[in-house]
């Protein structure tokens, strides 16, 4: 059974155009049912391809000679709207472009001023450690000095036990005084280290009511020769290498398949073609 089409307004006084689809369906079941075996099917069937591309070629003109008016008509209208709309689009892509271009700057600014903050941290943790290393090694040659003066105060003490000398006695509670005024004099500190001053804030996403801004990354190849060699053996890479066909089929034709491509095989497909009927 035909399906069943609802018929526009445009059609309903157009008896002819209504019966078009009765007629297609009509033809395809002709085709269908066509089972070429033989020279005279063969024959056959291309008696009626004629006949099909014949009715085609009334439906075609019965359509063009409804909607020639409405594309005429639309034609016009487009005309007419399409200076102000390209011009329109001109503003809008010059607009996008200058805030695009501003929202680079600010992130730039941003970008800038986190470099000159971490740097200055960067200088800051430097000067600490370098600051808390000179007190190690003050506090570490401070306690030097008292051990070898309590050292030296030790021997010396021995010293005057064994030989009842009194002089040496006495260099060596001079010893002790100076190994204990070493002990409780305070070990130098190094200068303070001021903290840097903070980079100013620059805000990272400047708003406009009713527009939105989102990052969008792109890429462009500055190298095809590299970027071809490093896709080989990546799926997720060669994905991205996707032949262009109808530039491949062009090469073909005008070659007639005699190039040699590598990973390409080139093969002749028949195309069938038929004329309508003359007076049809």
């Amino acid at each position: 059974m035909p399906e069943t089409l609802d018929i526009p307004a445009e059609l309903r006084e157009h008896a002819q155009a209504q019966a078009a689809p009765e007629q297609a369906q009509h033809w395809l079941q002709v085709a269908q049912s066509y089972q070429i075996d033989d020279d005279d099917m063969y024959a056959a069937a291309g008696d009626e391809l004629r006949s099909i591309v014949t009715m085609a070629r009334k439906i075609e003109e019965q359509r063009k000679a409804i909607t020639g008016p409405m594309d005429e008509a639309k034609r016009r209208v487009m005309d007419f709207f399409r200076v102000p709309l390209d011009r329109l689009g001109q503003a809008e892509s010059v607009l996008k472009a200058s805030m695009a271009g501003y929202q680079r700057l600010q992130l730039q600014r941003a970008a800038e001023a986190r470099a000159k903050a971490e740097a200055a941290a960067a200088e800051q943790r430097r000067a600490q450690e370098a600051a808390a290393a000179e007190q190690r090694a003050r506090e570490a040659e401070a306690q030097a000095e008292r051990d070898r003066l309590q050292a030296q105060a030790e021997a010396q003490m021995q010293q005057a036990i064994d030989t009842g000398d009194a002089t040496v006695m006495a260099q060596a509670e001079q010893t002790m005084a100076a190994a204990a005024a070493v002990q409780a004099a305070p070990v130098e500190q190094p200068a303070q280290i001021e903290a840097p001053v903070a980079a100013p804030a620059v805000p990272l996403a400047p708003r406009a009511a009713g527009v939105s801004v989102r990052t969008v990354w792109k890429a462009r190849v500055t190298d095809k020769s590299a970027f071809i060699r490093a896709s080989a053996g990546r799926p997720e890479i060669e994905a991205i290498l996707e032949v262009d066909e109808g530039r491949l089929n062009q090469f073909a034709k005008a070659t007639a398949g005699k190039a040699k491509l590598p990973g390409v095989t080139f093969y002749d497909e028949p195309v069938v073609a038929a004329r309508r009927r003359i007076g049809s």
